[in-house]
């Protein structure tokens, strides 16, 4: 899966995700590029969940590209890149649930997030002319 944002400012946002869905939805790797003046801070960081991988390349002042790679112990529940794919999945009467996220941060910060069902909305659509 491949999601893309470019901005007016010539920003972009680019993650290209690979998971496997069979019985559970299983990260493969997951790419997050962002850069551009809309982003303070460039990203550019990969993690390959059947090695626990994670890397980090950034640039210094002069331009000079730094690469670095480390190995973190990643939860079989990391969903890097397809939390909406998961969301449009999940029964709406499921049990609250906690996932993984490897965040781009000091070389990959593991965070957990909570997704429970808080019961349905109504949607309403306008025709606008």
């Amino acid at each position: 899966m491949r999601l893309t944002y470019r901005f007016v400012d010539g920003s972009i946002d680019d993650e290209t995700t690979t998971y496997r869905q069979q019985s559970t939805f299983r990260l493969v790797r997951n790419h997050h590029i962002q850069k551009g003046p809309f982003f303070a801070k460039p990203v550019d960081f990969a993690v390959e969940a059947a090695t626990g991988i994670a890397t980090s390349r950034t640039a210094d002042r002069n331009g000079t590209i730094h690469v670095e790679s480390q190995h973190i112990d990643l939860p079989d529940d990391l969903v890097n890149g397809f939390v909406g794919t998961l969301l449009l999945n999940v029964p709406h009467n499921t049990t609250p649930f906690r996932v993984g996220i490897l965040a781009p941060v000091f070389g990959g910060r593991l965070i957990r997030i909570l997704i429970s069902p808080e019961g349905e909305q109504p949607f309403h659509k306008t025709d606008r002319p």
